[in-house]
């Protein structure tokens, strides 16, 4: 199975709050031959900053967090010319930030779930799930293969 995250669902692996054991828990599922995890590169500038302004309170080094931000078993994927462009028409289309239509664009070129904790997208976007129905999602793949 093939899911789209967000920022919303990828930070959640680096600040405790709510849903952060479901987004590990996806993670987790997602390892080996049960499912690909995709994401736009802008996750690294958006969760970065996250981290940032987290340990920025707690004077912390986020070294180790952005290392373990690129190894996470997700593929970041470029934005390019054609992709932009389709961007800016979902962005017009959904009434949506221009950042939050780069992952609405790649779940819908991906045909895939788009998982989110925003709840604009959830509320705008037909392809937006949150996390307790991304993991339902491998608990009913499960059940089909046995």
């Amino acid at each position: 199975m093939k899911l789209t995250l967000d920022s919303s669902v990828i930070a959640k692996l680096f600040i405790d709050e709510k849903d952060t054991r479901n987004a590990m828990s996806l993670m987790e599922r997602s390892m080996g031959d049960r499912g690909e995890l995709i994401a736009s590169e802008l996750i690294l500038y958006e969760v970065g900053n996250v981290i940032w302004k987290h340990i920025r309170k707690k004077k912390a080094d986020g070294q180790e967090y952005i290392k373990q931000l690129f190894f996470l078993n997700i593929d970041y994927i470029p934005l390019n010319q054609d992709m932009a462009s389709r961007t800016i028409a979902l962005a017009q289309e959904y009434d949506i930030t221009y950042y939050d239509a780069i992952h609405v664009m790649l779940s819908k070129n991906n045909e895939t779930p788009l998982v989110t904790e925003d709840k604009e997208l959830l509320r705008k976007v037909d392809s937006a799930i949150n996390i307790s129905e991304a993991l339902d999602l491998y608990v009913d793949l499960e059940e089909l293969k046995s």
